[in-house]
């Protein structure tokens, strides 16, 4: 996405304040999705897998355990943390969308005056 922008918005000045936040925190969101829920849902499904069969695994004795619960309630922290990122994108697009509309009114009074 932001390679195509770069070819689209040409020599406009982007606000690399709302891309370096984005940036950390989808990393840091999704890192957090991994290591707090699943990761540790996985494995818990994994030895479970081992031994009782996959059946058991799959199963809602494992799925909906006091501890798998929880684990995914834990995944909600990095889902905040991810949507910050989401929205510090969207605040960069409108950023340099309004800088778009500016400029191409500045562009369009230039060519009247010159008229």
């Amino acid at each position: 996405m932001l390679f195509c922008l770069r070819g689209l918005t040409g020599n406009m000045q982007w606000n690399h304040k709302y891309l370096k936040g984005a940036f950390w925190t989808l990393n840091i969101g999704l890192a957090a999705m991994v290591f707090m829920s699943l990761l540790p849902v996985g494995i818990v499904q994994f030895f479970a897998a081992i031994d009782h069969g996959y059946w058991y695994a799959r199963s809602p004795a494992v799925i909906h355990s006091e501890l798998v619960e929880n684990l995914v309630w834990m995944r909600m922290f990095g889902d905040i943390i991810f949507s910050v990122g989401g929205l510090l994108m969207a605040a960069f697009l409108f950023d340099l969308i309004k800088k778009a509309i500016s400029s191409k009114s500045a562009k369009a009074k230039q060519t009247v005056a010159l008229a």
